[in-house]
């Protein structure tokens, strides 16, 4: 499987920034590739986010400086 990646993203509700891991770099970009759904999560307001282009742009240039 790949080394793990994280990435980031403001909840709607409260404001705060929110890690999202677990994926590796390969299934990350898999999924930016592809252009499936990808969620942020805020375990404090319990609330499901899609990320925008803006948010998912910065993540794949994060992967391909890697």
């Amino acid at each position: 499987m790949g080394e793990r990646s994280a990435y980031s993203s403001r909840c709607p509700k409260c404001g705060e920034q929110r890690r999202m891991e677990g994926l590796s770099q390969d299934e990350l970009r898999h999924i930016l590739d592809a252009r499936h759904h990808l969620e942020g999560y805020c375990p404090s307001c319990d609330e499901h986010w899609a990320l925008d282009e803006r948010e998912r742009s910065e993540i794949a240039r994060g992967l391909a400086a890697r």
